[in-house]
C-alpha cells in the first residue's frame, strides 16, 4: 500500500504523503512522474508528516535529483517545525524549493 496519494494541478501534480516518507514510495513516485510527461511541476505535500527518518530524507533527495534530471520543478510545502529543523540541521534546505502553503507551492 502506498503511503501517498496524487492529485492533479495545473501543469503538474501534488504528491500528498499520508504519514512518513517511505523509501519504497520513491519508485512509485518516479513512475508517476515518468507517466506524466507534460507535468513540469511536482509538489510534495508534507503537512501530514510529523517525523522524517534518514531513509525518508534519502527518498526526497533521490526525488530531487530525479526531477532535476527530468527538467521538472520539485516543490515542498507543509513542513512541520520538527521536519523543517531536520532539513536545516542536515543542511538539505538549500537544495529544495520549500513553500509555506499549498497556494504558494502551486502558484505559477
Amino acid at each position: 500500500m502506498k503511503g501517498f496519494t496524487v492529485e492533479g494541478i495545473n501543469r503538474g501534480f501534488i504528491v500528498i504523503f499520508k504519514s512518513e516518507v517511505q523509501t519504497e514510495d520513491s519508485a512509485a513516485i518516479k513512475e508517476t512522474i515518468k507517466s506524466h510527461p507534460l507535468a513540469d511541476r511536482i509538489v510534495l505535500d508534507l503537512s501530514q508528516v510529523s517525523l522524517i527518518t534518514t531513509p525518508g530524507l534519502g527518498t526526497l533527495v533521490s526525488l530531487s535529483k530525479f526531477c532535476k534530471d527530468q527538467k521538472r520543478k520539485l516543490i515542498l510545502f507543509g513542513l512541520s517545525k520538527y521536519v523543517r529543523e531536520v532539513f536545516d540541521l542536515t543542511r538539505l534546505s538549500p537544495i529544495f524549493e520549500i513553500k509555506q502553503t499549498r497556494e504558494e507551492a502551486i502558484r505559477d
